[in-house]
């Protein structure tokens, strides 16, 4: 520990060290000293105030620039990270804190290899530790990363979705992933089509996973906004697709029903031919609406209006008028 504060062993060498070098908010040496103090054998107690310190650089929005200026600091933590898996959950959460809301235009002005080292670590890791897709999310708010660099990252952000996102260790964050695509598709022009397919290919296998419900909710909001975005979609009419927005319907509380209830109502005011598949399910569609109007809670009913207004404007306007108003 001692070696790591002073970038000398005191003991040896007791020469005069001012008391606040590494108090201060922030030191531009910081990432060179800390570089090399994991490329040498260090003492688990050594690497735990090395930790302890780069976690508090971390956070600081200057920090993001000055780790990734050097592609040696980079290498050198992933290096580290992949021989050493008991300081990988350490390093993970060190690493999600250099991307903050804070520090993130910083990052537009790292250099290309950089990035593509970042981002596959980022793809390599995201299984095995899913907190990364914070950083994703964080990252993919800028529109002008994703059309400066678009065409690499979606490729690994695709190989990632084809391997791993069925898996039951990421479904706490389906949510953040779900999140990503959404700022795809509203942000980057050049690559929109090509975000749209991810879409249509990944997240309806999504809604038939046993999912909590905050990431359920996330689910349905991306289909809502891809509807919109994309109405010639195909993949709204799927009968595997519509039966499991009415299974969700059954299986989930109101913050989960009013969204799946404005989906449905925008299928069906899109594709009138929907109904054929949602007809021995509009009983219960209509059962659930009934069951949401007597909620004492703002929010729902603001959310429930909205959805029968949808329901009016399409296909079903008369059974509205006969089974709801009544």
């Amino acid at each position: 520990t001692n070696q790591f504060l002073y970038f000398r062993d005191i003991r040896n060498d007791p020469r005069p060290q001012n008391s606040d070098v590494f108090s201060a908010p922030y030191d531009t040496m910081f990432f060179e000293k800390f570089i090399k103090h994991l490329q040498t054998p260090q003492t688990e107690k050594c690497l735990e105030e090395a930790f302890r310190q780069f976690d508090a650089h971390c956070k600081l929005p200057l920090s993001t620039q000055q780790f990734f200026k050097d592609q040696r600091y980079i290498l050198a933590f992933v290096e580290f990270f992949g021989n050493n898996k008991v300081w990988q959950h350490t390093m993970t959460k060190c690493f999600a804190s250099l991307f903050n809301n804070r520090s993130i235009a910083l990052f537009d002005f790292i250099d290309s290899q950089v990035k593509d080292e970042v981002y596959s670590f980022i793809f390599g890791q995201l299984l095995d530790h899913p907190l990364l897709s914070t950083v994703i999310e964080n990252l993919w708010r800028d529109a002008t990363l994703i059309d400066q660099n678009d065409i690499i990252y979606l490729q690994k952000f695709e190989q990632f979705l084809s391997k791993g996102i069925l898996e039951p260790k990421l479904q706490l964050y389906i949510g953040n992933i779900c999140n990503c695509m959404q700022i795809l598709s509203q942000t980057s022009f050049q690559q929109q089509s090509k975000i749209l397919q991810l879409i249509n290919r990944y997240v309806y296998k999504i809604l038939s996973l046993n999912l909590e419900e905050q990431q359920m909710v996330k689910t349905l909001n991306l289909c809502y906004q891809q509807l919109l975005q994309d109405p010639k979609s195909s993949s709204y009419m799927a009968n595997e697709f519509l039966e499991t927005l009415v299974q969700i319907l059954n299986k989930y509380s109101f913050c989960v029903q009013i969204p799946c209830l404005k989906l449905i109502a925008q299928i069906i005011q899109h594709y009138p031919q929907s109904l054929i598949i949602f007809e021995p399910f509009i009983d219960q569609i209509i059962e659930c609406i009934e069951y949401l109007k007597v909620a004492v809670d703002s929010d729902i009913q603001d959310g429930l209006t909205e959805v029968i207004k949808n329901f009016e404007d399409g296909p079903m306007r008369g059974k509205f008028v006969i089974d709801v108003y009544e």
